[in-house]
């Protein structure tokens, strides 16, 4: 089964192996719930020794709050590629699904709130999940200078 967007913000179409339309059509509200299942999915295979481990990139975003911490200050340090610690913040009393970005043990930002739901129940649930910086404009606005990708690895 595969899916295909009849319209991006609206609905999500279900197709067959074949293309053909099936009867289910689901919104984007109900789609999400269904991806927070998808740790149970991921267990499959995840503590086996002997399999490799694969990066999987499920999002990008720009890091919300850079203006508000420390990113400016090491900026210079940031370059595509860079590794950034993940520390979930549960107790943030703006979003129980906060999760604080660090570059070089030095907090940068967040992920956005509309990108931080399925990736805190992950690493709640013990996953691996891998944020890495994508790219870094020091032209663009804060809130849009700090590009990221967000990697599950399995």
């Amino acid at each position: 089964m595969q899916a295909a967007m009849s319209h991006p913000r609206d609905t999500l179409a279900l197709v067959d192996n074949t293309g053909e339309p099936m009867d289910s059509r689901v919104d984007r509200r109900s789609f999400l719930a269904a991806l927070a299942g998808l740790p149970a999915v991921l267990a499959v295979g995840r503590d086996a020794p002997d399999s490799p481990r694969t990066a999987v990139e499920v999002d990008t975003f720009f890091v919300a709050g850079y203006q508000f911490h420390a990113g400016l200050s090491i900026q210079q340090a940031l370059n595509p590629g860079t590794l950034l610690a993940a520390r979930r913040d549960p107790a943030n009393p703006h979003d129980e699904w906060a999760i604080a970005l660090l570059a070089h043990d030095v907090q940068i930002g967040y992920v956005p709130r509309r990108h931080n739901g399925i990736p805190a129940r992950l690493l709640d649930g013990g996953f691996r999940v891998r944020f890495e910086v994508v790219d870094v404009d020091p032209q663009a606005p804060t809130w849009e200078r700090v590009l990221v990708r967000e990697l599950v690895v399995r």
